[in-house]
């Protein structure tokens, strides 16, 4: 025989002792009522076919059309995110096929991209309901279509992830709107917040990352180092650092395995846009790369960069991540060699502080394209970063401006030399260092075409020994006196 809760109104299969909604002791139905117990022989199945969100300041309201298998009276839905039960929903009956049904909370519209719902029905069965929510793009600050509703889709794993899954979804305050682009260890998104474009840095989170970029105690780094890189980002010659969004814990369950959570609050830096791209948008331009003027355009960009990281060494700090992918421009600058040059000046800014660190702390990235091989000898041993590694960088970026070409005769020692160590085998990632190092001491140099004094400058930055390499500030003169 069924039972029966008098506080929910609702009955419940014989083998319920208590109301799973309230806990309250059931009653033995009465007989009249028996003819109910011959709705369980048929399996429920609903169906969410759509809806649409409205956002109020007392709570929301959602209108869901749904598809029934056969009669149902729902008598209270429950938010799974904080299990709080309303009846405020209309209509309560539900025929068998096609009905819309409006149901109203009233607390806040959870800030998720999943909201879970449970029906209950007065056969004591319930429906679970998995929402997704989709927010209408932010691109025209003049719409005001309200989120829309859909059948929630499975996340795929995070080795497989899908950048393309946080656009028009919001991240905190910020509406994504499209994917600028992807690294070795970040998505990068475009974000807007009160019609101010945001660049938003995603940290990749998978136990696979590898390849040319290593991390080491990035996340933990970040986390400790928040106030400081945000200080040090607050300078004319970098990109600007609003906030840093790292959370260990969080970060542990997304390993685990839970990609809702990094859908809706991912490990992030939320950074001043920059409309101008990056150098390598320069360098990929044919018309500027291959103009007359694109030899006086590099020192210009080696001038501002190496002022820039003159200040962050002065600040105590070594970016040690330092690339033409990290180098910005505040603006667009143009299309053509002349209209770059004529621009460029004073645009500059140094980008992804994130993965600085202090001087004589440790190395929590490398890219071997760019890095010297001390960088990686001292990763493995435990000793700090050094300004030196900057500078190696420095000049690896402008060899390759001005010659068009990586090939450093290191380069495939030293990205041997990361995967051993990635591998957690420090005895041959040792010995790949010290083939690498071998390598660069015998590499000489060619530059055509370019000043004597700059090809010495760069010749130094390029040395072998750390020791022997100019300072950011002398590679500013040397530089500065030919753009």
């Amino acid at each position: 025989m069924a039972k029966y809760c008098k506080r929910c109104r609702v009955t419940l299969p014989d083998n319920y002792n208590t109301c799973p909604h309230c806990n309250s002791p059931l009653v033995p139905i009465p007989d009249f009522l028996a003819p109910f117990i011959n709705l369980y022989k048929i399996p429920l199945r609903i169906k969410l076919l759509d809806g649409i969100i409205d956002d109020y300041t007392w709570g929301f309201t959602i209108y869901l059309t749904l598809y029934v298998n056969r009669p149902l009276t729902i008598t209270g839905v429950q938010s799974l995110v904080n299990n709080i039960v309303t009846t405020d929903f209309s209509p309560n009956m539900l025929n068998i096929g096609i009905n819309k049904v409006s149901i109203s909370f009233r607390f806040p519209l959870p800030k998720t991209n999943v909201l879970p719902l449970r029906l209950y029905f007065s056969t004591g069965e319930y429906a679970d309901l998995q929402i997704g929510v989709v927010t209408s793009s932010p691109a025209s600050s003049q719409s005001s279509a309200p989120p829309k509703v859909q059948p929630y889709i499975k996340l795929p794993p995070l080795e497989k992830w899908d950048p393309k899954l946080w656009v028009g979804k919001s991240l905190g305050v910020y509406n994504v709107l499209s994917i600028i682009g992807e690294g070795g260890t970040s998505y990068i998104l475009k974000g807007i917040y009160d019609n101010v474009p945001y660049a938003i840095k995603v940290l990749k989170l998978n136990s696979n990352t590898r390849g040319t970029t290593i991390v080491k105690g990035y996340y933990y780094d970040l986390q400790v180092e928040a106030s400081n890189l945000i200080a040090l980002s607050n300078s004319q010659y970098t990109v600007k650092i609003y906030a840093i969004n790292v959370d260990q814990n969080s970060i542990k369950e997304i390993l685990k395995g839970n990609t809702e959570l990094y859908l809706r609050d991912p490990p992030r830096l939320i950074m001043e846009f920059m409309e101008g791209g990056t150098v390598m948008d320069l360098f990929n331009n044919p018309n500027v790369r291959y103009s007359s003027k694109w030899r006086k355009i590099v020192y210009s960009i080696i001038a501002e960069s190496a002022l820039a990281l003159d200040h962050i060494h002065r600040q105590g700090y070594v970016h040690l991540d330092f690339k033409p992918q990290n180098i910005f421009l505040a603006k667009p600058v143009g299309k053509t060699g002349e209209e770059v040059y004529s621009r460029i000046k004073g645009m500059i800014k140094i980008g992804d502080l994130g993965s600085s660190t202090r001087t004589g702390g440790n190395i929590k990235q490398l890219t071997a394209e760019y890095a010297p091989p001390d960088q990686l000898q001292n990763a493995i041993l435990g000793k700090g970063a050094e300004t030196s590694m900057d500078i190696f960088a420095l000049g690896i970026v402008s060899y390759v401006l001005l010659t068009g070409r990586n090939d450093r005769p290191d380069i495939l020692s030293l990205n041997e030399g990361v995967d051993y160590y990635l591998k957690g085998d420090v005895g041959k990632a040792l010995e790949k260092v010290k083939e690498a190092k071998n390598a660069l001491c015998k590499w000489v140099i060619s530059i055509p075409l370019i000043e004597k004094e700059i090809f010495h400058e760069i010749a130094s930055m390029l040395s072998c020994e750390p020791n022997t390499r100019p300072k950011a500030n002398e590679v500013y003169s040397t530089f500065s006196k030919f753009a």
